[in-house]
């Protein structure tokens, strides 16, 4: 599984991961956690099924860090993608990464 935490906008390049599926064997899922607004959501919902990758990506919504040990200790890749020029909060969603393994 691939885990993703965080706000899902557009600023946070979900598409890049949604379309690196279809270079994984199909045992890979995306797990989205986080929030998502409806907008964007159902534009994300579009992109998913025109890659025909419906089914290997899941919403789960808003969550507690709590609820995510169980989560991330399955995952086999965590993600921190952010496009040029966008290092906000980088450096935190790093090491939130890095702390995590």
């Amino acid at each position: 599984m691939i885990f993703y935490q965080g706000v899902i906008a557009l600023n946070k390049e979900i598409e890049v991961m949604v379309k690196s599926l279809k270079y994984l064997p199909d045992v890979f899922m995306l797990m989205l956690f986080g929030y998502a607004f409806d907008e964007y959501r159902n534009r994300l919902q579009e992109f998913i099924e025109k890659q025909d990758l419906e089914g290997r990506v899941v919403f789960y919504g808003k969550f507690l860090s709590q609820e995510l040990l169980g989560t991330i200790s399955q995952c086999y890749i965590s993600t921190a993608l952010y496009g040029r020029n966008k290092i906000n909060n980088c450096l935190h969603d790093l090491l939130l990464k890095f702390l995590v393994i």
